[in-house]
């Protein structure tokens, strides 16, 4: 799924996260530059952490560009280890800070 640059916000992840947990097929996810902010980043994260398919699947993630912030980058370290096959992950320029550069490592 390449959604880059859509301006789907909070409320749009929602709504995609519904759609990827029903998902068969999601192996690339890229919602980069959309300003989802912590609040999308929580619906992206329990979407794929809760689905068995994605939690399997899932190769690479973006969410760069999103304002997820040092909350949303927490969000994003449940999603890697959960993700047993997740090699690519994309989190630029999203405000994480020092507390959120910490939990990534």
């Amino acid at each position: 799924f390449n959604l880059a640059d859509n301006k789907i916000l909070a409320d749009g992840a929602e709504v995609l996260s519904q759609a990827l947990q029903r998902s068969e097929v999601a192996v690339h996810v890229d919602i980069s530059s959309n300003n989802i902010k912590p609040e999308g980043m929580k619906c992206l994260e329990t979407a794929i952490t809760e689905s068995n398919h994605l939690k399997d699947t899932l190769q690479c993630l973006c969410v760069s560009r999103n304002a997820i912030k040092e909350a949303g980058a927490k969000l994003v370290v449940n999603v890697v280890q959960k993700c047993t096959n997740l090699t690519e992950l994309y989190v630029a320029y999203n405000e994480i800070g020092v507390g959120g550069a910490e939990s990534l490592w």
